[in-house]
């Protein structure tokens, strides 16, 4: 849970001062607010389970959560879960 779920909670967190309050400064002087995106790359498991894996797939699905929440809060953020299929 710690590598799976922590480090895309703290990059995200490290770089909402850039996404936010630039795009909050931009909107504030009128000019146009370019794209800024987070792609959050999880996995097939975390929308289905996977057997004997259950930590793995609840740290992929807290991904998917994180992902869409940014995206709900976030101004100037655009955000998009991608789960990819076991192989």
């Amino acid at each position: 849970m710690d590598l799976h779920l922590k480090t895309p909670f703290r990059l995200i967190r490290a770089a909402k001062p850039f996404f936010c309050d630039v795009a909050q400064k931009e909107i504030e002087a009128g000019k146009p607010v370019p794209a800024r995106k987070i792609i959050n790359i999880s996995s097939i498991a975390g929308i289905g389970g996977n057997v004997g894996q259950a930590n793995y797939s609840a740290a992929k699905s807290g991904i998917i959560g994180l992902t869409k929440t940014v995206g709900k809060e976030g101004r100037g953020i655009m955000s998009r879960p991608m789960p990819l299929p076991s192989t």
